[in-house]
Order: structure tokens, then sequence, then C-alpha cells
């Protein structure tokens, strides 16, 4: 949807977060990155930061068979 904010959602410590920022727009691919790098969770839109988050103690994991991974939108249900 255009006007939309790019978010990444992640599951830690039991419960969900997100880092979100920026906006996107019709008509044109984008490139969406959530980079982690240390303490740091970076999120960015065609390759500038749109919004960082501390991710001191966080344990983000690759998707294995058993889990899930959403990529779009995701209503919750």
């Amino acid at each position: 949807h255009n006007g939309t904010a790019v978010g990444f959602q992640y599951w830690d410590a039991g419960s969900f977060n997100s880092i979100s920022g920026g906006t996107l727009s019709t008509g044109s691919w984008q490139h969406i990155a959530a980079v982690r790098n240390g303490n740091v969770l970076k999120l960015y839109l065609d390759g500038v930061e749109v919004a960082t988050v501390d991710a001191t103690g966080l344990d983000i994991e690759a998707p294995t068979a058993s889990s899930l991974l959403y990529l779009g939108t995701y209503g919750g249900g």
C-alpha cells in the first residue's frame, strides 16, 4: 500500500517486537533489509538506514522446518 511503513517483526524473550521506519511507494521495486551487527539491529530501505534498535541479548534464529517465516503482510489470522 502506498504510504505504508517498512517493518521487521521478530520473536524475542517470549514476545513479538518490531522495528519500523521509511515509507513504501507504489510503481517500482524497492529493496528492504534488516541487518544485525553486534548489539544493533538496523532496517534499510533502498540502501538508506530508516530505523535502528538496541539488539543486546537478542536471539534471532534462522527459520527451521517447524517454524514460520512470513514475507509481506501478515494479518495475524
